[in-house]
Parts: C-alpha cells; sequence; structure tokens
C-alpha cells in the first residue's frame, strides 16, 4: 500500500526522541500491557503507542498519510507481514 512514509518515519522519531522508554504494542496485547506494567514498576517512565489507536485524532478520525481506506485494510510491510496501518509496516521495517 502507499502512503506518506516520510510523515510515517518523522512521527516515528519523534516519539522516540521525546521518551527513553517506548512500547510499541497493541492496546489488546496481555503482554504489550504487562511489559509496561513491570517497567514502570521498575521505576521506568513508558511512553505507549498502542497501533490499533495510532492514526486517530482526538475526534476519532483516522489520519491517512495519503493511504485510501481500501490501501489502509490491505498494507503490508516490506519482509510480507500483515500491516494494518503505515506505523505498524514502518516499525517492521526500521527493526
Amino acid at each position: 500500500a502507499q502512503y506518506d512514509r516520510e510523515a510515517v518515519r518523522r512521527e516515528i522519531e519523534g516519539i522516540v526522541a521525546q521518551h527513553a522508554v517506548v512500547l510499541f504494542g497493541w492496546s489488546s496485547c496481555f503482554f504489550c500491557v504487562e511489559a509496561a506494567r513491570l517497567l514502570r514498576q521498575a521505576g521506568y517512565e513508558v511512553k505507549e503507542v498502542d497501533l490499533d489507536h495510532w492514526g486517530l485524532d482526538g475526534d476519532g478520525v483516522m489520519r491517512y498519510y495519503g493511504l485510501t481506506d481500501e490501501a489502509m485494510l490491505a498494507g503490508r510491510s516490506a519482509q510480507g507481514r500483515k500491516a494494518t496501518n503505515p506505523m505498524q509496516a514502518e516499525l517492521a521495517q526500521m527493526t
């Protein structure tokens, strides 16, 4: 799927630059929630980015970064793993 890769990467880099510990995960993922809890319990300040909520503004409206609805639903990362949004696709390519 086509999207504005530079805009998405700028957003990721901006988040990472502002926080010492960033956890990119899913709001419904037990392991993500537990990892954040354990990091906080160990004294770390954790910035959680829930990929299932990423891209929604304060009113619940999706920012598309140039995607069509079909591309948003069919997005795939370079490794061929299914990505549900551009941030997930870019994170997969950056690791």
